[in-house]
């Protein structure tokens, strides 16, 4: 058992019971704010400064210890206001399977947050999960990462590349990954962009659980391709209205 004060975090009182299961002194609670008994959670933050009743959060102890507890909340503003006071009805060892998860977790966001690579994983469904800052930012200037997650990721395909998508889709099954040919997306303004894409199936890794997309921007490639075949086209079909020789002349450099 505990109290702490719901503005600053504070511990206010702390028994005997919690010195024992988290291996800090009276005095080194007295110190701490209860935050301070978990780490990376905003959840757990959240739940604790707006006093939910029954919450069960995941916390560790000072010899790094992570444990289950289920807490159950109540306000006790007299004698002191703001204070709240939490007992613990159920604590249990975390399972060695979910720490690895939450390392899973952290070491791909860790990975895909700061990269150079535009990165995106959507669901079975199709529906974005999460998108890194690189590919935020690429999408449009203020783009937020609340205007795609839990959207399809299919309205910001040209709807002429809709089937050829779907069936890369339906192939993932049977590889590992495919990197797909050129599609034609849209960003935030409208504008219409060609990405090459790798697909990578993770549906199985519970820290992943969806497809992982990266991307990248070859419009410009696309574009020069596209004049290259207009230009050969082009002689194709005067090489095959005369025999004479044929040349390209640029009229502004003189050159041939």
């Amino acid at each position: 058992m505990w109290v702490y004060d719901r503005i600053s975090l504070k511990f206010l009182l702390v028994n005997d019971a919690a010195v024992r299961v988290y291996g800090y002194s009276l005095a080194e609670f007295l110190q701490m704010e209860v935050n301070e008994l978990w780490s990376g959670n905003d959840d757990n933050l959240s739940a604790i400064q707006f006093g939910e009743r029954k919450q069960q959060q995941i916390h560790t102890t000072k010899g790094g210890e992570n444990l289950v507890v289920l807490l159950h909340l109540s306000d006790i503003d007299a004698p002191i206001k703001n204070a709240v006071l939490v007992t613990i009805s159920s604590i249990r060892p975390l399972p060695l399977k979910q720490i690895e998860l939450g390392q899973q977790e952290r070491k791909f966001m860790e990975m895909v947050q700061d990269g150079g690579d535009m990165i995106a994983v959507v669901g079975v469904d199709l529906r974005y999960i999460y998108l890194n800052p690189t590919l935020l930012k690429f999408l449009g200037k203020d783009a937020m990462a609340e205007q795609f997650i839990g959207h399809s990721s299919l309205q910001y395909v040209d709807k002429r590349d809709h089937e050829k998508l779907l069936k890369y889709f339906e192939n993932i099954y049977s590889f590992d990954r495919i990197r797909l040919e050129p599609l034609r997306c849209k960003n935030l303004a409208g504008d219409t962009f060609w990405v090459e894409t790798l697909l990578v199936n993770l549906t199985e890794d519970p820290a992943i659980g969806g497809y992982l997309c990266s991307f990248r921007d070859v419009t410009a490639r696309v574009k020069n391709e596209a004049a290259l075949r207009e230009s050969a086209e082009r002689y194709e079909i005067v090489s095959k209205a005369t025999s004479d020789t044929i040349w390209d002349w640029n009229l502004l450099t003189g050159k041939i």
